[in-house]
C-alpha cells in the first residue's frame, strides 16, 4: 500500500473498504468509525477504483481532522 504525501493524513492509495464495523452516523451524517459520508457509503459498491481511493482520501483527511487516530486498515 502507498501513501500519499501530498495529503494531511498520509492517507493510502486503497480501494478497500475503510468500513471499521462501528457504522455510527454523526449529526453531519458522517461515519465516525471510517470517516465516510452516508452518500459515500451508499455509492461504494457502485464506484470506481479511482472513486474509492479519493473517498478513502476524503475519509482519511475527516478522521485526521477530528483527531481520530486509529486506521480503519
Amino acid at each position: 500500500m502507498t501513501l500519499d504525501p501530498d495529503h494531511q493524513s498520509g492517507a493510502p492509495a486503497s480501494t478497500a473498504s475503510p468500513c471499521t464495523s462501528v457504522c455510527q452516523l454523526d449529526g453531519d451524517e458522517m461515519c465516525i468509525g471510517c470517516g465516510r459520508t452516508i452518500d459515500e457509503i451508499m455509492g461504494w459498491t457502485r464506484m470506481s477504483a479511482a472513486e474509492k481511493i479519493a473517498a478513502n482520501r476524503r475519509a482519511a483527511d475527516r478522521r485526521h481532522a477530528l483527531g481520530i487516530t486509529t486506521d480503519p486498515d
